[in-house]
């Protein structure tokens, strides 16, 4: 490093804060688009902080002395950079901070927007693939290969983390394997079944399919949450079961969430029409699309919704969080999906709290909480692995 690490460690812990004049800001831009180390330290160090700050070890490395000591060198940066390059990186700065004046929901903490690109703790391109009983693989997104033939089909995994299948003609006495796709915390990962339907797989979610279909009806089973683009097909409707509900449909595009640790189950209609039935049968609806179907496992119920915009409701599949007047209880449970956390809800007043916010894709969890904890909607520590919420003081 140019300049000396403790230096700009407390140069990121003063831009974390918010602390940073505009000239303080141009240097540290430059100095991390610089080198390609300087962003993995930046990338680290600015997790660490946000550990800190959870954790509530805050103190142990945000001191005035320390901040003292980045005032008085603050001027070491200015000579770094010539007028045309400083006028590049305050384009930079300026573009960055527009676009996140129109997703946060508080302006104070809009230049933590710029952390996202380099603090993202999702990864998307992991998946196991399970063939019949004893074949595991486990899959990746970061180049394209063969992970699996046999007589009947190959398995092709391509650099846009999805699986394909390419199938022979099989005899009527040849029996089908089943397989089961499972996307663990903080991945996703899609697969185009055997007779093109592509599904796109939200984390925690696993999907049991056929390697191919046959019969009168293609049937899938789902746990977790998907979107599906089905291949038109009217003469072998396509079935999804869940544990509670099936969705029958013969060519069209939606979304369901049918997580088991969620109290109900969704159906979110795009394009064309789907039939939503409780396991009985006893209750059938049919959608149109922006319109949710919401099962409530306890009343065992089925009622209709219309949706200003379905497109919200697959807002995961650009990596995005859109919490639309949501209640915070639903909210720490998307997030606990999403990033593998235990996230508990102190004070059972704050459950129905209903809070209106946008995350793009990057955004990690501490990112997501510090925004929402700064925007005054509450507190929240860590205690082991759970992260605890609580009221704020009046």
């Amino acid at each position: 490093m140019n300049v000396e690490e403790s230096y700009i460690k407390e140069l990121i812990t003063e831009y974390f804060l918010n602390n940073l004049d505009d000239e303080g800001k141009k240097g540290l831009l430059l100095w991390i688009k610089k080198d390609k180390e300087h962003e993995f330290f930046f990338k680290r160090y600015i997790r660490e902080l946000y550990v800190l700050q959870i954790t509530g070890a805050w103190n142990s490395i945000y001191t005035n002395k320390a901040r003292e000591r980045v005032l008085k060198k603050l001027h070491r940066l200015r000579n770094l950079w010539t007028v045309g390059i400083a006028a590049a990186v305050v384009v930079t700065f300026v573009s960055i901070v527009f676009f996140s004046l129109h997703h946060l929901p508080v302006a104070s903490v809009v230049e933590k927007k710029v952390f996202s690109e380099l603090t993202k703790q999702r990864d998307k391109y992991q998946a196991v693939l399970s063939i019949g009983e004893n074949k595991k693989v486990i899959l990746d997104g970061t180049e394209k290969k063969v992970v699996y033939a046999d007589s009947n089909s190959r398995v092709i995994v391509n650099d846009d983390c999805e699986v394909h299948y390419e199938n022979k003609e099989l005899a009527e006495d040849q029996g089908v394997e089943m397989h089961s796709l499972d996307v663990p915390r903080g991945s996703e990962f899609k697969v185009v079944l055997g007779d093109g339907t592509r599904v796109w797989m939200n984390a925690l979610t696993k999907l049991v399919y056929p390697e191919s279909f046959r019969g009168e009806k293609r049937e899938v089973f789902l746990t977790g949450e998907a979107y599906f683009e089905v291949s038109k097909d009217q003469k072998h409707p396509f079935i999804v079961q869940t544990e509670h509900i099936n969705v029958q449909v013969l060519g069209t595009h939606f979304n369901v969430d049918a997580y088991r640790n969620n109290p109900e189950v969704k159906t979110t209609l795009l394009t064309g029409s789907v039939a939503v039935s409780n396991k009985s049968k006893s209750v059938r609806m049919v959608l149109k699309p922006n319109e949710i179907a919401i099962y409530n496992k306890v009343e065992e119920k089925l009622t209709r919704k219309v949706l200003k915009n379905a497109e919200d409701e697959i807002s995961w599949r650009q990596g995005e969080f859109i919490f639309d007047d949501l209640p915070l209880q639903e909210i720490a449970r998307e997030l606990s999906n999403s990033f593998g956390a235990t996230i508990q809800i102190a004070d059972t007043t704050l459950q129905n709290y209903r809070i209106t916010a946008r995350f793009r894709d990057g955004e990690d969890l501490a990112t997501i909480l510090s925004v929402l904890h700064n925007a005054g909607y509450f507190n929240y520590s860590q205690n082991n692995k759970q992260i605890i919420i609580t009221a704020k003081p009046d």
